[in-house]
């Protein structure tokens, strides 16, 4: 049996040892460790979801394929969507806009595209786009990325 004293003075060791030991994990960098991981696994994850984002978004383009081309500059129904980013709104040659989307001003980027494609009679009144708008979030995102890649 351990006397009073043998269970003091072996806490009085325990008690250091996990003092030493505590000293050496705060002076770890395990934070730094945790850090670089996560931003490992959540670049690898962004890569994944571009991915998955551009492919659902060529699907959602399927709404806007008969009046628009993407890949050529020739314009159906609607004007075509090459290089669309940076393009001033209502600025294709040969094309008739309504003078409410020449007028606009605008200059065509993510925000303002997924403004005017989330319902284009509200964000431009007297457009002639008789495009309903897409309501879904996550649609949207997915067509704005494929147009990023595929426009320009």
């Amino acid at each position: 049996m351990l006397t009073t004293l043998a269970l003091s003075q072996r806490n009085t060791k325990y008690k250091k040892i996990l003092e030493a030991r505590n000293k050496i994990l705060a002076s770890f960098p395990f934070f730094m460790i945790k850090k670089t991981l996560l931003a490992i696994l959540l670049f690898v994850s962004n890569i994944n979801f571009s991915i998955a984002d551009i492919e659902s978004g060529k699907k959602v383009f399927n709404k806007c394929k008969s009046c628009h081309s993407i890949k050529q500059e020739k314009n159906k129904l609607g004007p075509h969507l090459v290089k669309i980013f940076g393009r001033k709104a209502g600025s294709i040659e040969n094309f008739k806009y309504s003078s409410a989307l020449k007028d606009s001003g605008i200059i065509w980027s993510e925000e303002t595209l997924k403004g005017y494609l989330a319902n284009p009679r509200k964000y431009i009144p007297g457009t002639k786009m008789s495009f309903a708008g897409i309501k879904n979030t996550d649609q949207l995102n997915h067509l704005i990325e494929y147009l990023k890649k595929d426009s320009n």
